[in-house]
């Protein structure tokens, strides 16, 4: 009986990436650069196509073609200062668990494409490069001058996170750490910036009330949303936001004009908005910053709470 001829372990790699919907091309052996030309468009997951790449180059390495056409963006995080980067990252947002490759330098981390197209970003952080459309990484079990490509995990690759993109834009990691994109799932739990930290605290003070939450209960997680500021919010301060949304009540109007009082009551002094830009401006101590965080989400949010806890007031 003849034995069955055991698979070439790059062809191998090559179709468990057409299988996860990643469109690959072969890449030149122990190299980065492509085989094909006008590999951005022939990059497939066709099983057939990609053995016979493979069988006529059976040393290729394998090459993913990122992009919204493969669904799959990758942040290339180089050495240790793109970890440092990351992990800095994370320690405000929190570890983002998906599809991850060692490389010879550092880490791959594959996210899903958010559905629109994004660019390639070189050094968007320090030590951090984005592949996205146009942009192609090589995979394991390839290897660049002799040092290999190895999965830490098998996945799957997760949504890429908003604050990762709104990061891509950035390029200042103290400014998307110190300003954190506050999408839907930011908690003030999580950490509150200076400049909004009172409004903030008394805002999810409301909240807590609204909730039903006795004092005492709401109590401890002020403090702790206190604590999570950056810098620490004092925790005089934080009872005295307590006790006032304990209190708090409202003679404006239930309607839009009255939430635009609401809204200049808490945030006029720190918010202005640039109509030929068509972007917020956020008060950031004596200057001016475009809101590039989307903290105006957070501040509406704020308003609708207060507004909350103004008809918890008129029930109780």
């Amino acid at each position: 009986m003849t034995a069955k001829t055991p698979l070439n372990p790059l062809l191998a790699g090559a179709l468990d990436a057409a299988k996860r919907g990643f469109r690959v091309h072969p890449g030149q052996p122990d190299s980065k650069k492509p085989i094909l030309p006008g590999w951005p468009k022939r990059a497939t997951t066709n099983a057939k196509q990609i053995g016979k790449w493979w069988g006529e180059n059976p040393d290729a390495n394998v090459a993913i073609a990122t992009g919204m056409e493969s669904g799959v963006i990758v942040v290339d995080v180089d050495g240790d200062e793109g970890k440092a980067t990351m992990a800095e990252l994370e320690s405000v947002y929190g570890s983002s668990d998906t599809l991850t490759a060692k490389t010879p330098n550092g880490l791959h981390r594959y996210f899903l494409d958010p559905g629109y197209s994004v660019k390639n970003r070189t050094k968007f952080l320090p030590g951090l490069d984005l592949k996205a459309d146009g942009g192609t990484v090589i995979a394991p079990p390839s290897s660049v001058a002799g040092k290999p490509y190895t999965w830490l995990n098998d996945g799957p690759a997760i949504p890429c996170p908003k604050w990762l993109l709104k990061a891509a834009k950035t390029h200042d990691t103290a400014k998307v750490v110190s300003q954190p994109y506050v999408g839907d799932s930011w908690s003030p739990l999580d950490g509150v910036p200076e400049g909004i930290r009172d409004v903030t605290i008394f805002a999810f003070a409301c909240s807590l009330r609204v909730k039903g939450l006795k004092k005492t209960e709401a109590k401890e997680l002020i403090l702790k949303c206190a604590a999570n500021c950056k810098p620490a919010f004092p925790q005089k301060q934080a009872l005295a936001k307590l006790e006032s949304a304990w209190k708090y009540s409202s003679t404006y109007d239930l309607n839009d004009l009255g939430n635009a009082k609401r809204f200049v009551s808490l945030y006029g002094k720190s918010v202005r908005y640039a109509a030929h830009r068509k972007q917020w401006l956020i008060r950031s101590g004596s200057r001016w910053r475009f809101d590039e965080c989307e903290q105006i989400v957070l501040f509406a949010k704020n308003v609708v709470e207060t507004i909350k806890a103004e008809v918890k007031s008129a029930d109780d």
